[in-house]
């Protein structure tokens, strides 16, 4: 360089030597400054500039490079201090054929003996068209490769499956997809995607897609995948468009939702058998006061005309339709968990004891029945009237689907509920529990009857055979006593009904027996009606006061006061109904044992909102007769409930 300015001195003017000079320094200070390695070779691959950069990541002084071959800081042996041939340094064919590369991975080493990773680009110096040396340019990407082998370590196990996709083949797939999905990556490699999806939802997850490939925001959406074996699993994804190698692919990242997609199923469930339940409960409520109407009327009819008169047969027609009636609304209240219960600490062994001789009878010979009774089996507190009922309706259900016969085997157990099932069920209290199993070896159900399966009127029997109402009645009375029924099914595999019921602490009494009929059905006591139903008061204070009663009556509970108060003489028995307008039963027969204490009170209903019981449970000490009743079933409890 000195030689080349003495040169420009007597060539050159002073102001352009001292250009020269500025330019060589600017070049200088460029090439000093730079944040990459430069390093500058003749043709024999030494050293002729190395900037203070490329000696500084290599471990060197400037000095200590320049001059020496560039195998040193670019191919080591293993053996430290010990370099390799000069044939092997990656540099020297690309200076035997004057080629250029740029962005290659190669290893530099360092004075201590240590590596890193850099990212290199050469360039031929030539002169005149001749290779006289070369240029390289390198960086240190160890950062990077980091960087790379943290973002790989985040996409493989990721606790979201993460997939890329083109051309419609997985290039790429994490643990956690491979786990939720079941198939292994060397499968899937092959795998087409929408052979994973649920051909039902296909069209959805396309529309997605294509959303997103044209650039519009595409919010998470889910949509049933086809697992290994066939399972479906609920999804819940978004989507991306990037570059893979050059191409158009999809980045996809998704969760399994399947439990949480059970439990919304379930609350949805849940609240259409409560919407269903509120309306069966009105209309039961108000049927059912119609049906009374019906029921005496033809009673009466049927009473004062003699069997043969077509009048006669008519009524008896009339009496048969009002009474079938009458018990589908009762079933429809089991339904809606309205109906009044009388709790009592049961043993639910002795329940189905004392039913098997009917259930035998009933069931046929040609289905066995086994009974697997836990000896030790803890107390629950239900209506064992209603518990016959749900073992009965059970041992039905298994005969319909086993026409040609087959097992029946009913069992029972101590269980403990834990979270783990509270998780699965969402309305599962964790606790001790009686089990009641009842299970068969018919003809089974698919997922889509099983999902209908305690709906009111949903039936799979033909010909109208079936109302509906059984399973859904069994449900109303399990979820009335606080427990739960769970059904496991698949066709051709059987049917396993679970009913769970808490398992209390308590003595468990003798099942009472029905009491004979009364023979004196008559009496001089006076009583207050209550009704606000014309027709119906009207009828139950006409048969009272054939029964020789003294009768007042009311259609609120305002005017009950009212007849209360201006009646001077004692006042024998109030017959209310629990429902009222402007004021209820409950709160005005209490009002009212003011002014008359001696006064007994029954109350009647179809169904209760609390008044005169807690969750469908008879408060204790309370008088009631269940509507629709019978002429007889009214006479017999007014005379128990005035007899005390």
């Amino acid at each position: 360089m000195e030689s080349e300015l003495r040169k420009a001195k007597s060539t050159y003017t002073l102001k352009q030597v001292e250009e020269l000079q500025r330019l060589r320094r600017q070049q200088e200070l460029i090439l000093n400054s730079t944040w990459e390695g430069i390093i500058a070779l003749d043709l024999a691959g030494n050293h002729t500039f190395v900037n203070p950069t490329a000696a500084r990541m290599l471990g060197y002084e400037v000095g200590e490079l320049l001059g020496r071959h560039s195998h040193l800081v670019w191919h080591h042996s293993k053996a430290h201090g010990t370099p390799a041939s000069e044939e092997e340094c990656p540099v020297s064919a690309a200076l035997r054929k004057g080629e250029a590369y740029h962005g290659r991975k190669e290893i530099f080493w360092r004075k201590d003996g240590t590596s890193f990773p850099a990212e290199c680009s050469f360039a031929p110096l030539l002169e005149n068209g001749e290779v006289k040396g070369g240029v390289v340019n390198f960086k240190d990407v160890s950062g990077q490769s980091e960087a790379e082998e943290l973002c790989r370590n985040l996409m493989s196990w990721s606790p979201v499956g993460i997939y890329i996709l083109a051309d419609k083949k997985f290039k790429f797939v994490n643990h956690r997809f491979q786990n939720i999905i079941g198939y292994n990556e060397k499968e899937l490699s092959n795998f087409n995607f929408w052979n994973l999806v649920h051909p039902e939802d296909r069209e959805a997850v396309r529309a997605n897609t294509l959303k997103m490939l044209r650039g519009k925001t595409c919010i998470p959406y889910k949509y049933r995948a086809i697992a290994k074996g066939g399972k479906i699993k609920w999804i819940m994804e978004t989507v991306a468009k990037i570059q893979f190698m050059g191409k158009r692919a999809t980045l996809g990242s998704f969760i399994d939702i399947t439990e949480q997609q059970q439990l919304e199923d379930q609350l949805r469930h849940t609240q259409k058998m409560e919407a269903v339940g509120r309306l069966a409960r009105g209309v039961a409520h108000d049927f059912n006061n119609m049906l009374m109407v019906v029921r005496w009327y033809s009673d009466s009819i049927i009473n004062k005309t003699k069997a043969g008169n077509p009048i006669h047969g008519h009524a008896e027609g009339i009496l048969q339709a009002a009474t079938r009636a009458i018990a589908l609304t009762n079933q429809l209240l089991a339904f809606s968990r309205k109906q009044v219960m009388e709790l009592q600490v049961l043993d639910l062994n002795v329940v189905i004891k004392d039913m098997e001789p009917m259930l035998r009878s009933l069931i046929g010979e040609d289905i066995a029945i086994a009974m697997v009774l836990e000896p030790e089996l803890g107390a629950i507190k239900a209506d064992s009237a209603q518990m016959g009922q749900v073992i009965m309706n059970l041992a039905i259900n298994a005969q319909v689907a086993m026409p040609r016969g087959g097992n029946l085997t009913i069992e029972t157990k101590n269980v403990y509920l834990n979270a783990g099932n509270a998780n699965k069920h969402m309305e599962v209290v964790p606790g001790n529990y009686v089990l009641l199993v009842v299970s068969d070896n018919g003809i089974g159900m698919d997922a889509e009857t099983r999902s209908h399966l305690f709906e009111p009127f949903f039936t799979t029997k033909k010909d109208e055979k079936g109302t509906g109402l059984g399973m859904s009645t069994l449900y109303g009375i399990v979820k009335q006593s606080g427990g739960y029924i769970w059904v496991d099914s698949e066709p051709g595999q059987g049917t396993t009904f679970k009913v769970y019921f808490p398992r209390i602490e308590g003595t468990v009494k003798p099942l009472r027996e029905r009491r004979a009929p009364k023979k004196v059905l008559q009496g001089l006591e006076t009583i207050l009606v209550v009704e606000d139903e014309d027709m119906l008061r009207d009828l139950i204070c006409e048969t009272l006061r054939m029964q020789r009663y003294k009768v007042l009556e009311a259609r609120d509970g305002s005017e009950a006061l009212r007849a209360g108060e201006q009646h001077e003489k004692p006042l024998d028995l109030l017959l209310s109904d629990v429902m009222l307008p402007k004021m209820g039963g409950r709160e005005m027969s209490e009002r009212l044992s003011r002014s008359h204490p001696e006064m007994r009170v029954m109350f009647m209903s179809g169904y209760t909102e609390n008044a005169i019981a807690h969750h469908g449970v008879l408060d204790p000490g309370i008088n009631f007769i269940h509507k629709p009743f019978t002429v007889i079933e009214l006479m017999r409890k007014v005379r128990e409930v005035l007899a005390g």
